[in-house]
């Protein structure tokens, strides 16, 4: 047991897909870029020297949730690392989402010193906040009390089997767990007020490069989680011989049953196990076990 949950605390996420720069450089990123989804049209993303930059402070409807304001690609992950490097000059909401359905859930990772999207109240001392985001339901799974850093933040996020971990710059400030998991999506920025014009001739700007997304295979088989037959056991095969959806090597039904039916010699092991599993009166040793096959070996023996 202890080797089996040291191998998947040291097991490394399988890189899916990242994007280092960005383009092309235009006004609307998302429009004329068919691999990335913009969430809410009057809040658009725009590109300049490779940066993702957001531009979301035209201020925002009062029934907006916080299903606006995203910018999303890729396949879906369920069980998924997220990187990104963020700057923000704003005080409002930045961040990254995961387990985007493409709709209005998913998981939110923002910093704020303001401005914060409903149905939080604001906040002005700075705060890390993980939200679970699911239609208007809307879900704290924690908050962490962190002034933005000048500069560039690393923001990762995992998820993992409903457990959260978020960090900023390579420390662990959040941890949550989801007894109900959301379901696989994709992953992208957030914003929330955050970049553009403040007005008065001051321009603050925000956004992000360098997003990266992996998802987790505990087993380290090179079979990704959220596929892997058997994901606690290394099986790179995925062998399944009943076809019931379960590996082999995790299947009871498969290891533990003679069907009878498979051709193969070694299914015999099954019934072998039956045997001395059900031996009542070996339990202090294997004596009963071996008298047992002594007097099937001679048994045989008087037969010849």
């Amino acid at each position: 047991m202890l080797i089996l949950m040291s191998a998947l605390a040291t097991a490394a996420p399988i890189q899916q897909w990242s994007v280092n720069t960005f383009e092309p450089e235009d006004d609307t990123f998302a429009d004329n870029n068919d691999d990335w989804e913009n969430g809410y049209d009057q809040d658009p993303w725009y590109v300049y020297e490779g940066v993702l930059y957001s531009l979301t402070d035209d201020g925002v409807n009062d029934d907006a949730q916080a299903v606006d304001n995203w910018v999303i690609s890729g396949d879906d992950y369920q069980n998924v690392v997220v990187n990104a490097t963020l700057f923000n000059e704003d005080d409002d909401a930045i961040g990254i989402v995961t387990n985007h359905d493409g709709k209005d859930s998913y998981y939110l990772l923002f910093h704020s010193s303001d401005n914060m999207p409903p149905p939080g109240d604001g906040t002005q001392d700075g705060r890390l906040f993980l939200w679970r985001v699911d239609g208007t339901d809307v879900t704290e799974l924690g908050a962490e009390s962190v002034r933005w850093p000048d500069g560039e933040v690393a923001f990762k996020l995992s998820v993992n089997d409903g457990s959260l971990r978020a960090s900023l710059d390579g420390e662990v400030l959040v941890t949550a767990q989801d007894e109900e998991p959301l379901d696989a999506g994709r992953a992208g920025f957030y914003a929330y007020n955050s970049g553009a014009d403040a007005g008065g001739g001051r321009v603050t700007y925000s956004g992000g490069y360098d997003i990266s997304v992996a998802a987790h295979d505990d087993d380290s088989d090179g079979i990704i989680d959220d596929v892997d037959n058997c994901s606690d056991v290394e099986n790179p095969g995925q062998e399944d011989d009943d076809g019931d959806g379960i590996g082999d090597v995790c299947d009871d039904d498969y290891q533990g049953t003679n069907s009878g039916d498979s051709g193969d010699p070694d299914s015999f092991v099954g019934e072998t196990l039956a045997i001395n599993g059900g031996c009542g009166g070996c339990g202090g040793g294997s004596g009963g076990g071996l008298m047992f096959l002594g007097a099937l070996a001679l048994f045989a023996r008087r037969k010849r």
